[in-house]
């Protein structure tokens, strides 16, 4: 899989007084105080922060920073890199996956971090079910020889087991005293873990509240580097643009997501701020509703959407250079673009039905919005009937409860759980899904997912996922708009970004520094 490295734009300049600003909430200026730094999320944390339930977009980063996986991927790169494992050998056949545990890991509640540990952590997330919980779908048994060994044994082989254990998804590890000691029944913990934390990151959490404010404090027994900075703080501010009007007062120290490419040149232009540009994989992408006519059993309606939308056009009006049009069937950072080529819809064409369209984009993402109103006209244009409908990410993603009820077709923001194919592929393709919106089931492509995932040899696999990948892409069921950059503003007085590429709004707070 291709590595990619960071594509930096930064403004960075001498700091100058800070401007206050009516009605941006707390008078509050954070800029003097070197030991907190301020992020805002743009909702509240969806199902809460239980690391086997959480499979979200706000809440990436602050997952991060309280627990950690097995692996992780270098920063810049998606190159694994060891984790809660300082190593790891996997057998021939592809079925057994030893890891050797770093030593002297301590949990937050002070007990000891040890294979018995990763092994409730992984039990415990497979019977808990979550939307991540595809990742251990495979596992067979786990066995701990010894305190520092964990033995996993799968069914199959699965070409993406390393990259499940790397991704900010990934199977977390969760201190089981915790667990025990908070269950209720057999719960499991969930509704103590949903609003508390007890994991291994440099940050332990101090403060939680679902509507806000969260509260992390430095670990100081963590196994790592220590953190830079003593506390970061988070706070939920809806609109983008009152997010915007607090960095420039002081009030917020960074922002990680929801920023539109039209506001990056005046962010650039205050003596104040800085913008941080990295490659990453993020796609707005148009999915069609299979569980809906016209497009549940009308492939040739489904091409001619997507052609009449002219999504080259949409990707060039709203991203600028923010991004790039999408040429592949999945994201480049995961199969190299000509290796997996977006198939070509063909020329604009006369409507085939009058039935009217609706046409859903998550609210609180301004650049969706434009993308909708600009796809509205170029399909207006050919004949069809399109409302547009703004909901919350919350509202999308209920959209899989009951298909049948959501609008016939959504523009949303989706991204690959880790640096593998199987990572876009199942969770968005795959019959029941976790990003599987909008009522796909094709047995025949579950079939050609399920092969490529259990090919062993590297070369076969990546051959195997292409072939998939643009197989998946033709059915006109989610179609990328563009490629997209994580645009990330902060006060110029932070430093420290460390970004890694399939992890998306999210910088490591650990690296952070507030000067």
């Amino acid at each position: 899989m291709p590595k990619r490295l960071i594509s930096t734009s930064v403004v960075l300049v001498a700091m100058v007084g800070v401007l206050g600003v009516a009605g941006c909430g707390s008078s509050s200026d954070s800029s003097g105080d070197t030991e907190t730094i301020r992020i805002a999320y743009a909702d509240q944390i969806a199902g809460g922060i239980d690391p086997a339930v959480f499979y979200s977009i706000e809440g990436d980063d602050l997952i991060l920073g309280l627990y950690e996986t097995l692996l992780t991927y270098e920063p810049d790169s998606t190159e694994l890199a060891p984790g809660l494992a300082q190593s790891w050998e996997i057998s021939d056949d592809g079925r057994t996956y030893t890891f050797e545990l770093q030593d002297d890991v301590t949990f937050h509640d002070g007990t000891p971090m040890d294979s018995e540990a990763v092994k409730a952590s992984f039990e415990r997330a497979i019977a808990v079910k979550g939307g991540p919980s595809y990742m251990l779908a495979q596992v067979d048994r786990i066995e701990t020889p010894d305190p520092q060994t964990v033995v996993i044994e799968l069914t199959q082989p699965v070409s993406a087991f390393l990259d499940y254990n790397a991704s900010m998804y990934g199977p977390k590890v969760v201190s089981p005293t915790a667990v025990e000691e908070n269950a209720e029944g057999d719960d499991l913990a969930k509704k103590w873990l949903s609003e508390n934390a007890a994991g291994t990151g440099p940050y332990e959490l101090t403060s939680y509240k679902p509507a806000g404010p969260f509260v992390l404090e430095r670990f100081d027994e963590y196994w790592g580097e220590p953190a830079e900075t003593e506390t970061i703080e988070y706070t939920i501010v809806p609109n983008i643009g009152d997010q915007i009007l607090q960095l420039r007062s002081g009030q917020l120290d960074l922002l990680t997501h929801g920023i539109d490419p039209q506001q990056i040149p005046s962010l650039e232009e205050d003596p104040n701020l800085q913008v941080q540009q990295f490659e990453a994989g993020i796609r707005p992408v148009l999915v069609l509703n299979y569980a809906n006519e016209p497009f549940g059993s009308d492939p040739e309606a489904r091409e001619a959407f997507v052609a009449d939308a002219d999504l080259p056009a949409v990707a060039e009006q709203v991203y600028g250079e923010a991004a790039a049009p999408a040429t592949s069937s999945v994201p480049p950072l995961l199969i190299d673009a000509e290796d997996n080529p977006l198939p070509d819809p063909g020329p604009p064409r006369e409507a085939p039905t009058s039935q009217e369209i609706t046409l859903g984009y998550t609210n609180s993402e301004t650049d969706l919005r434009r993308a909708a109103e600009v796809m509205q006209q170029s399909l207006e244009a050919q004949g069809w009937n399109v409302r547009l409908q703004a909901d919350s990410v919350a509202a999308q993603f209920g959209y899989a409860g009951d298909p049948a009820k959501a609008p016939e077709a959504a523009i949303t923001t989706l991204n690959p759980d880790a640096a593998h194919p199987a990572t876009w592929l199942n969770p968005i393709y795959q019959t029941g899904g976790g990003l599987n919106l909008l009522g796909l089931s094709d047995p025949k492509l579950d079939q050609a997912i399920e092969a490529a995932l259990a090919t062993v040899d590297e070369e076969e696999a990546a051959q195997a996922y292409a072939e998939v990948a643009v197989e998946a892409a033709s059915s006109w069921y989610a179609t990328g708009i563009a490629d997209r950059n994580d645009v990330i503003a902060a006060r110029s007085s932070i430093s420290g970004f460390s970004h890694v590429p399939v992890y998306i709004w999210v910088v490591r707070l650990a690296d952070l520094v507030k000067e």
